[in-house]
């Protein structure tokens, strides 16, 4: 009998076509969601799949409780349904600057012998759940849609990206280091925000309060410097890089925008002191500087240039981020599948 892993950190709404816009159903009765499909002539939600790696192992959008979706992995074994879910973990984590959900009650994976439908309500869910995993209480169905909703222009990226994603594993292996450095210490902003609000914000504090969170985070700053550290080894492909390796790593790649001499723009160290424009070579010299120095060894005393703040945080960050959307390469969006985007209306009565 084949198995099936249901994924707890994210919700997949129904999309609803009208010009141009998703709209999402909210209703929460399964009753009362059934009479609205009836009434607005739609037929009920149907499963469909979103991304496929082989014959045996892909990722399903699956439909309970009427309209509430789930990713739903189909995988030989237990270690490819992880490798999957990393990958998918890995899209968010530099498309969308999501991080880790460590705080979940639910595994990540949860297994289940058949595949949900619309018309499961949540008891038909719960007991087709709780066949394997004997510990479940009903009241954990209700949090799987405490999960953050998947936009439809997210959805159009996620197959390409998360295909591209588990067929590369350095790639893979350095967005799960970047997604635990941001869950340390979060990193992420859009453009507008940094412009009209951090450098601003950021210039304008005193070397006191640097100071202060400086001693306030410092082991947090750390661990977090030395995971985005290793998500640069993971994608060079090495164990631990060393300065005389740092070329001839970046060369192996055979990536036409990483070179040593690829120009980096930084964005957060400019306010330690540090210049604007740097090549990858000595961006990455300068982080295994700290590395050495400071972070790999705890050092109590560090040298006043190469403590880890949040700048020396958030600049590892985006350097790593930077090196796996060139190792991602371009991306076109790929159309939804065709029952995954709803008419507003349709010609005849599913129920």
């Amino acid at each position: 009998m084949s198995i099936y892993y249901l994924v707890s950190d994210y919700s997949v709404p129904v999309y609803i076509d009208y010009q141009g816009t998703s709209y999402i159903n909210n209703i929460v009765s399964f009753d009362e969601k059934r009479r609205y499909y009836i009434k607005q002539r739609r037929n009920l939600p149907s499963n469909y799949t979103i991304a496929r790696f082989d014959k045996h192992t892909y990722i399903r959008v699956v439909f309970y409780n009427v309209d509430n979706g789930l990713f739903l992995i189909k995988a030989g074994n237990q270690r490819i349904a992880y490798e999957v879910v990393r990958a998918l973990d890995g899209y968010f984590f530099l498309v969308t600057g999501g991080t880790p959900n460590y705080d979940r009650c639910l595994p990540k994976l949860i297994e289940i012998y058949k595949v949900p439908q619309s018309d499961w309500n949540i008891d038909r869910l719960f007991k087709e759940l709780s066949q394997m995993n004997m510990e479940m209480m009903k009241t954990d169905v209700y949090k799987l849609r405490s999960s953050p909703f998947i936009q439809a222009h997210e959805m159009q990226l996620l197959a390409p990206c998360v295909e591209r994603i588990y067929s590369d594993r350095r790639l893979n292996e350095a967005l799960y280091h970047l997604g635990y450095s941001r869950f340390l210490c979060y990193g992420f902003m859009v453009g507008s925000y940094y412009n009209c609000h951090y450098r601003h914000d950021r210039q304008s504090m005193s070397k006191h309060l640097i100071q202060k969170q400086y001693f306030e985070n410092r082991e947090r700053y750390e661990l977090a410097f030395l995971s985005a550290f290793r998500g640069i080894e993971g994608f060079l492909n090495v164990n631990q890089i060393k300065r005389p390796d740092i070329d001839r790593s970046l060369l192996k790649l055979q990536t036409a925008n990483i070179k040593p001499d690829t120009k980096y723009h930084r964005r957060h160290e400019i306010f330690s002191g540090s210049c604007r424009d740097v090549t990858y070579h000595d961006i990455i010299d300068h982080f295994l500087e700290i590395r050495n120095t400071v972070a790999a060894h705890a050092n109590p005393s560090p040298p006043s240039d190469l403590i880890i703040s949040e700048d020396s945080v958030m600049e590892i960050q985006l350097l790593l981020s930077e090196l796996c959307s060139k190792g991602l390469g371009q991306i076109q969006p790929r159309q939804l599948p065709h029952r995954a985007v709803l008419p507003l209306y349709t010609k005849k009565h599913n129920v």
